[in-house]
């Protein structure tokens, strides 16, 4: 009979433990883990003709498979090969009719560990034209000036800013060194006379695929601002809403001021007094200073410099020498 090797039979049971060790790290790291979807598909335009995308981004994936639901249904059937990664995480779509627009997509998952997961369910909506709502107006401005365009619309799928050369008649695209080239609002800094003098339209694209073009604008070169009516004086008593009124052109900003009785220094009215801002200004005779204070208006005009008008005053009507009776 053999005899009994105690050493190696410790060394055996050793070996096999560390074995038996391995194999259950093992196991723990290949566990099947479940599919988290990370980002969804979202609904989309398009029309017949179109070619569309839905895409589905999640981890630890074993199976993807698309499915569809037609309009007015409740069943949803896998789509197959005809329908370009079915079996994908990005299902492409070509709209060859009405049914593959009006249907109702979504991606079924099966983890790695088996279980199954949908993602939202998402549509193709229908492209509509586009439709300027608010067209863009021509605007004045000089050099060193920034100037705006805005068109407001609807159902736009790209804009695309485009100017004319002075006594030309070719249209060309704006690029990058014009900020907003690319969208409803346009920002022109007017560094030289060609931007000054060009005409400016945008050209907006239609989720549809038609085109329309904005009115053409221009921006018309400031003056200075010009007073055709001067305000005049007027009369009033403590109680009484007077008014002043300045006539003028070419005028970027109003702003009217005011010089206390015996005073020399002008200053600006504020909110309190109506039309502080505009060519006419309202003031509510509510005491005394205002009864007895001089008033003119400070005018800007589109080319930056500055114009004031004639100073008028408030006389005081004297209501005991109206009332004093005729002997």
């Amino acid at each position: 009979m053999k005899k009994f090797n105690k050493k190696k039979y410790i060394v055996m049971l050793a070996v096999l433990f560390t074995l038996l060790v391995h194999c259950n790290v093992n196991a723990e790291i290949y566990t099947p883990l479940p599919c988290l979807i990370k980002e969804q598909p979202v609904n989309i335009l398009g029309n017949i003709g179109d070619t569309v995308n839905f895409t589905v981004d999640a981890t630890n994936v074993k199976i993807y498979k698309w499915e569809y639901c037609s309009a007015g249904q409740s069943t949803w059937q896998e789509l197959g090969q005809s329908f370009p990664g079915y079996n994908s995480d990005t299902l492409t779509i070509s709209l060859t009719n009405n049914y593959r627009l009006t249907n109702s997509y979504r991606c079924k998952l099966v983890g790695a560990d088996g279980n199954v997961k949908y993602t939202d369910i998402v549509k193709i909506e229908k492209a509509k034209p586009v439709t300027i709502t608010s067209q863009p107006v021509s605007t004045v401005g000089k050099i060193g000036d920034t100037v705006k365009f805005t068109v407001k619309a609807s159902s736009v799928k790209s804009y695309r800013w485009e100017y004319c050369g002075a006594g030309q008649s070719t249209w060309q695209e704006l690029g990058q060194s014009f900020p907003g080239y690319d969208s409803d609002t346009l920002t022109i800094s007017l560094t030289n006379n060609y931007r000054l003098t060009n005409s400016y339209r945008c050209k907006l694209v239609g989720t549809g695929g038609n085109v329309k073009y904005t009115d053409i604008v221009k921006i018309e070169k400031a003056k200075p601002a010009t007073i055709t009516s001067q305000p005049v004086s007027t009369v009033g008593k403590i109680g009484d809403t007077v008014k002043f009124t300045v006539k003028a052109s070419s005028v970027k900003s109003y702003r009217w001021e005011y010089c206390g009785a015996g005073q020399s220094t002008w200053q600006e009215l504020g909110q309190s007094f109506p039309g502080y801002d505009s060519d006419t200004l309202t003031i509510s005779l509510t005491n005394n200073y205002r009864l007895t204070n001089k008033y003119r208006c400070k005018l800007i005009g589109y080319d930056g410099k500055i114009l004031y008008s004639s100073s008028c005053g408030i006389y005081k009507i004297d209501m005991e020498e109206l009332e004093t009776p005729i002997m």
